[in-house]
């Protein structure tokens, strides 16, 4: 049987296939000569010209595989040089190679720092290919989450769009992204449908790079589903016209004097499930023969197609009862999900050498490792309820902003109204204002009922025992400790670095901790609540402190700053806040 953490697995793989990162060592060289005859090219150039040789610098050095700083770098100049030239065509290509640079890097915080930006850029300026994309990236993160109910809407709704547009490629993707959110939420039967219905869709889209990355894509999730449910046959039908089509586009690649990579990182995809399914059939020497394949090329690739190879290898092991085997490949990825914080990878890895052990006899270990996997799963119960109590907090958010472009809209209606007569301009104030004022008494008793919301979620953290959370749980709270104590927030020069020297830790595990704590936040965003949390106290117990030395002691530069984080949190100025809790003192 196929665990849910394979489906997960598949899910972030899958995404990396719209830009496919690096892969041969042998390509790579040549592409890495190339990118040298294009630096030498770029200080003659200018314009569109120069626009163009930026995006082939970024796309080479993503396909060299020289890390996501140089990517980011290459993918930045691009970025800045399309916006000094109002290029948009230009800076929608470089907003997409960003956000896929840091999902194939798995860099969630950056990746979250510029997804709204990108999607109402798309929106706003009609790059409804791109959009398309970005819905998929969207959706990706949205699969590791548990409220699959969401998923499913949002697919529905993307599958809807492709349907009035009479989109092949589209259809395909979003047919098979409901297919993995109907496989983990359990439903086999939806699932195999919505499969089967993705690779009828498949077959429709005519550019062969699009059918190429479909096929990949689609392929994987059929051929999961039919090995799920013991159809083998069909597994291996669907795998031989994987591998034509795999042909056939690196037919057309040579043809059009295009890369390959797509071709070679489905091969590699292809070969794994292969070795997979003959396992399965209890042919091992076709299933070694596939897997020697794999093993020749993986390790040019990035440690997600090797996680995937890993994770393949372990399956096979299991099935033929290599559980020594199976046990040292488990443990393997546990550690690297211990390295990266991926707590329920984490989980599921241990799971699997409990099962390993137990095979093999060796109990003891078992339950030893069983007790680290109950005392976590409790700790994701406790993320769980302060990441519910969170969402509440973005559901006000929401409600709030809501709330101020009402108010703008108000304020358009009545100066356009008073164009027309003077006793219309009045009725609108009247009505404006005592609208308002409820608005801002409304908002008032938020903020209120927000800040006791966070108090609270912060006590209970500190009531839950340290052995049932997470490290980043841990780290966080640690932190959030540090805080209370000592107010660090209130220098105005504090950085993530700092912060990070004072716990012994890193600024990657400050950042995660941060990101799994406070409900996907940054530090930056985080030092910042703090802060505002700060200042309501000094508004409200020193009513003859100046607004600028409430915005100085609460760790702010200057005023500016106070009063724009202020105003974007809470609906309202300061000044307005402090003159709402005399109203009601009095």
């Amino acid at each position: 049987m196929i665990r849910l953490k394979t489906i997960i697995l598949f899910v972030l793989s899958a995404a990396a296939v719209l830009l496919p990162p690096a892969g041969l060592l042998a390509f790579a060289g040549e592409v890495g000569r190339q990118k040298d005859s294009l630096l030498t090219l770029l200080p003659a150039l200018e314009g569109e010209a120069k626009l163009k040789i930026l995006l082939e610098i970024a796309k080479y050095t993503r396909d060299t595989g020289e890390g996501m700083q140089a990517e980011e770098e290459a993918v930045d100049r691009l970025l800045r040089e399309a916006r000094l030239q109002k290029n948009k065509d230009m800076e929608a290509e470089a907003l997409l190679l960003m956000l896929l640079c840091y999902n194939n890097y798995n860099d969630k915080e950056r990746y979250l720092a510029i997804s709204d930006e990108a999607g109402r850029f798309y929106l706003d300026n009609g790059y409804m290919e791109h959009y398309w994309e970005y819905l998929f990236l969207e959706v990706n993160l949205l699969h590791t989450s548990n409220d699959q109910e969401k998923v499913i809407g949002l697919i529905r709704e993307l599958y809807d769009r492709a349907k009035s547009m009479n989109y092949a490629y589209g259809l395909a993707l979003a047919s098979c992204r409901l297919g993995t959110a109907y496989q983990i939420a359990k439903e086999s039967d939806a699932a195999m449908e919505a499969f089967q219905e993705a690779w009828s869709h498949v077959k429709q889209v005519k550019d062969p790079r699009k059918r190429a990355k479909v096929v990949y894509y689609c392929g994987q999730a059929l051929v999961l589903e039919y090995n799920r449910n013991h159809c083998y046959e069909q597994s291996l039908a669907i795998l031989d016209e994987w591998s034509k089509n795999i042909e056939a586009c690196r037919a057309w690649a040579l043809e059009n004097h295009e890369s390959t990579f797509t071709s070679d990182i489905s091969q590699i995809h292809c070969d794994m499930f292969r070795a997979e399914t003959y396992t399965f059939t209890g042919d091992f020497a076709e299933s070694d023969k596939y897997l020697a394949r794999v093993a020749a090329v993986v390790d040019s690739y990035p440690p997600l197609v090797k996680n995937y190879f890993l994770h393949t290898q372990r399956i096979i092991h299991k099935e033929r009862g290599e559980y020594e085997e199976a046990l040292a490949v488990s443990a393997r990825l546990k550690d690297y999900y211990a390295e990266k914080g991926e707590v329920l990878m984490y989980n599921s890895s241990a799971i699997d050498m409990r099962e390993s052990l137990k095979s093999l006899g060796r109990y003891k270990e078992a339950v030893a490792l069983g007790d680290e996997i109950m005392a976590l799963t409790d700790s994701l119960y406790s993320v769980e309820h302060l990441r519910q109590l969170n969402e509440l907090s973005m559901i006000y958010e929401v409600d709030k902003l809501e709330a101020q472009k009402q108010r703008q809209r108000l304020i358009i209606i009545s100066v356009s109204a008073g164009c027309l007569l003077l006793a219309v301009i009045i009725a609108i104030y009247i009505l404006y204002s005592l609208n308002l004022r409820r608005k801002t008494v409304s908002l008032y008793n938020q903020i209120r009922e927000m800040t006791r919301a966070e108090k609270k979620a912060e006590h209970m953290l500190g009531l839950v025992p340290g052995a049932e959370l997470s490290r980043g749980m841990k780290l966080f709270r640690e932190l959030t400790q540090l805080m209370y104590h000592e107010k660090l927030f209130l220098d105005p020069e504090v950085d993530r670095r700092s912060v990070a020297a004072r716990l012994g830790t890193n600024e990657n595990y400050l950042a995660n901790a941060i990101h799994e704590g406070a409900a996907n936040t940054t530090f930056a965003n985080y030092i910042s609540g703090l802060r505002l949390a700060y200042s309501l106290d000094l508004l409200t117990g020193n009513p003859d402190m100046t607004l600028e030395t409430v915005a100085q002691e609460s760790g702010y530069a200057s005023y500016s700053p106070f009063f724009r984080a202020f105003v974007k949190k809470y609906g309202m100025s300061p000044s307005e806040y402090r003159r709402l809790y005399s109203a009601k003192t009095v």
